[in-house]
């Protein structure tokens, strides 16, 4: 019995060591990075994301499987600007091997706080799609090459998307949009959206009752007559302030996660950015 106890680690590792066939993983932390690695790394790594579908990033915690796989990886992709909390709390050797994608990004304030949504701003998401595949670069410098080509495809894609963007914006003036949660900052910049909030940074805080009022007198002397809410957080507030106003709701995504829903239909990060321009086209003002 000792002596199989003795033996028991090094079976254990022999057993967990990948197969010379197995690729290297790399881990995402929610889906706008996951999609950045998977677009950018192509077939060279097996991409883990760390947040499940459906679930909000925002309240995302580490589970003891999360970090044996980050210590399985070859490296960690983060947006950064306070979106992982979890990444303070991780071990020295775990913090060196992190990239943070949104790192010399010009970023906004919501209510004096650091919007971490850059994403959302199309150049900005070129901009860390460059940041991944320097890094992937690096970790694989005999795939230089192929990581520049994904990215150069990537960009074009991103090119496509702005034009398609900016023809619907072209279409109106002083649009203003009433949303649950202040996540559209970076995208309403770009293509000259009002944004008109009831929660800040995240969708689960409690509403001010000057937020609520705001709102509520926007929706009257503005026409605003959609209420927008997030399909991964609460709408509660969001129909309460659309039944007291007579306004519909309807549902956009900050990209922060795909529902089941969406995953089965096969939408992604462009897809669904184009279906949100649409929403916003169609309501009022």
């Amino acid at each position: 019995m000792k002596r199989l106890l003795l033996l028991l680690p090094s079976l254990l590792l022999a057993s967990c060591a990948p197969s010379g066939n197995a690729k290297p993983t790399i881990v995402a932390s929610f889906y706008p990075i996951s999609f950045l690695a998977s677009s950018i790394a192509g077939d060279k790594y097996d991409v883990v994301c760390l947040t499940p579908s459906g679930a909000e990033p925002h309240d995302f915690e580490l589970t003891p499987k999360n970090v044996t796989t980050l210590y399985d990886s070859k490296a960690i992709f983060v947006n950064g600007l306070g979106m992982e909390s979890w990444v303070d709390s991780l071990q020295e050797s775990l913090k060196e091997k992190t990239v943070t994608l949104s790192d010399g990004l010009p970023t906004k304030t919501i209510d004096s706080r650091i919007d971490p949504h850059v994403w959302l701003d199309t150049r900005l998401y070129e901009k860390m799609a460059e940041n991944m595949a320097t890094s992937l670069a690096k970790l694989d410098p005999s795939n230089v090459q192929f990581y520049r080509d994904n990215c150069a495809t990537f960009s074009k894609k991103m090119a496509d998307l702005r034009e398609y963007c900016h023809k619907i914006a072209d279409a109106f003036e002083d649009k203003v949009i009433a949303v649950n949660h202040a996540a559209y900052g970076y995208m309403c910049n770009e293509y000259g959206i009002e944004q008109l909030y009831i929660n800040s940074i995240s969708p689960d805080e409690e509403p001010t009752q000057k937020a609520i009022e705001d709102i509520l007198k926007a929706v009257e002397e503005r026409g605003i007559d959609t209420i927008f809410f997030e399909e991964l957080a609460s709408d509660a507030v969001a129909q309460k302030i659309a039944k007291e106003t007579g306004a519909k709701t309807e549902s956009l995504n900050p990209l922060e996660g795909l529902t089941a829903k969406e995953e089965r239909e096969g939408m992604d990060y462009f897809s669904i950015y184009r279906q949100n321009m649409d929403k916003i086209a169609r309501s009022k003002p």
